[in-house]
């Protein structure tokens, strides 16, 4: 939004120190224009902008649409304090309404010239630093640069660059892009600690205020965002995490990654390995090196039809995961996961035997991790048949063969007591007739049960 050149009456005083009465207008100056962009974890549209200069408001609008803002301004050359008392919007994450309370950049502006500057919690941040770096006695402009430098020296661009929303690229990130990048994470981990933007905010200027650090000392007392507590580590590894989760959310990593998905990557590790002096030399620690956890539910060790195998994966920077099931080292089936997965398995496709069936992890940061179990696939069942009939007094034998990959479990003739062999043979004391209806059930350890019928001749068989 634009707005024509502020009104020079109520500024006289500072401008040119005429007094009231004068009949004389003050000389008019060039114009210049400060533009930029209001942002929470995304833009604002509708955010009141007021543009103070040495304590005297020169210049107001609202963003437009996309949370952009123009103001001219025909002033001598001033640090400028551009604010926002801030405004509802509806955070990515999970779609809630939350407000972006207030936020501040500072800029120095030149008589005439144009500016830019994006209002965020970063560049609320940076003059929180460089107020605290003025009360040590550092003039304002070397306090300005100083803040800028520090905190791009952790988010890798200056907190006044114009973001990039939506973040795009093909393998490298623009200065706007990280700091787009920069600023979703911020949002995705507040929400993962159930708070807000504006309370993370909050908490780095207390940090800040208390020793001009990002420690998690505070002004009273130790800090922390809902359930975590605050420290150089937990700033650099929740802004890390929090990065990779909304460049996660808005399709932005894959598998396998892509060029893009690598640079996003990349500087998620930047973010958590950063040795800022607003860290105050804290140890670095390493981040996104543990492996992916992937957990599968208890298998039989023989079954048939279709099978079931789930599980969970739980994944170290909270990505969605991509789970791929091999069976007998061949990929058969994909799923993308935040935890659980099940895979279903037509075991009747296979070969009756053991078959192994391994389930790999991987997320968009290049996280792996991986589990593998060994099932046996029995959709046959046992096979039976009659090897001879020896007749006897009072009793007959009658003997035969059997086979099942599975191994038999149950047995049952009914025409006496029945052995099976663990050799593929089986026989039954029966009665010593010449013609012998005979009735054998099998049931094996898949599950499957098959019965078999014979007559059966004196010395005669049927296994071949």
């Amino acid at each position: 939004m634009r707005v024509k050149r502020w009104a020079w009456w109520p500024l006289c005083a500072w401008l040119c120190g005429c007094q009231l009465g004068q009949v004389s207008a003050p000389p008019l100056l060039p114009t210049g224009v400060v533009s930029g962009v209001v942002t929470g974890g995304q833009p604002l549209a509708g955010a009141p902008v007021e543009i103070f200069a040495n304590g005297v408001m020169v210049g107001g609008t609202r963003t437009d649409d996309s949370g952009r803002f123009a103001v001219d301004l025909a002033i001598p050359s001033a640090t400028l304090a551009v604010r926002t008392p801030g405004v509802a919007y509806v955070r990515a994450a999970d779609n809630a309404e939350v407000v972006s309370g207030p936020l501040q950049a500072q800029i120095a502006y030149q008589q005439g010239q144009n500016a830019t500057a994006a209002v965020s919690p970063f560049s609320t941040v940076a003059s929180a630093i460089a107020a605290y770096l003025e009360g040590t006695g550092i003039g304002t402009a070397a306090a300005l640069s100083d803040a800028d430098q520090e905190l791009a020296e952790w988010i890798g661009v200056s907190p006044l660059t114009v973001p990039q929303f939506p973040v795009a690229g093909t393998s490298t990130l623009s200065p706007a892009a990280e700091l787009g990048l920069a600023l979703g994470g911020l949002s995705f981990w507040a929400h993962a600690q159930g708070q807000t933007t504006a309370v993370v905010t909050a908490l780095m200027l207390s940090d800040i205020a208390h020793n001009g650090l990002l420690d998690g000392a505070g002004t009273n007392g130790p800090l922390q965002l809902g359930t975590e507590p605050l420290s150089a580590n937990a700033y650099r590894q929740g802004l890390a995490d929090g990065v990779l989760q909304a460049a996660a959310a808005s399709g932005l990593l894959g598998t396998p990654q892509t060029p893009l998905a690598r640079a996003i990557t990349a500087y998620a590790d930047t973010l958590a390995i950063s040795t800022s002096p607003l860290f105050g030399g804290a140890a670095v620690v390493p981040f996104g090196q543990a492996p992916i956890s992937v957990t599968l539910s208890p298998q039989p060790h023989w079954t048939r039809g279709t099978l079931t195998l789930a599980g969970t994966v739980s994944d170290p920077l909270s990505l969605p995961v991509s789970v791929t099931l091999a069976i007998d080292g061949t990929a058969s089936q994909n799923v993308v996961t935040p935890g659980p997965f099940a895979f279903s398995i037509n075991t009747a496709a296979f070969a009756d035997g053991m078959h192994s069936l391994a389930v790999a992890a991987a997320d968009g940061a290049g996280e792996l991790g991986q589990a593998e179990t060994e099932v046996g696939f029995d959709n046959g069942g046992p096979q039976a048949c009659v090897r001879s009939f020896i007749a006897g007094s009072p009793l007959g034998t009658l003997q035969g063969n059997w086979s099942d990959p599975a191994g038999i479990t149950r047995a049952i003739f009914a025409g006496g007591p029945l052995h099976i062999l663990p050799n593929g043979t089986w026989s039954v004391i029966t009665l010593p007739l010449f013609v012998q209806p005979a009735r054998l059930m099998l049931s094996d350890a898949a599950g499957n049960v098959r019965t078999f019928v014979w007559n059966v001749r004196l010395g005669q068989g049927g296994c071949g």
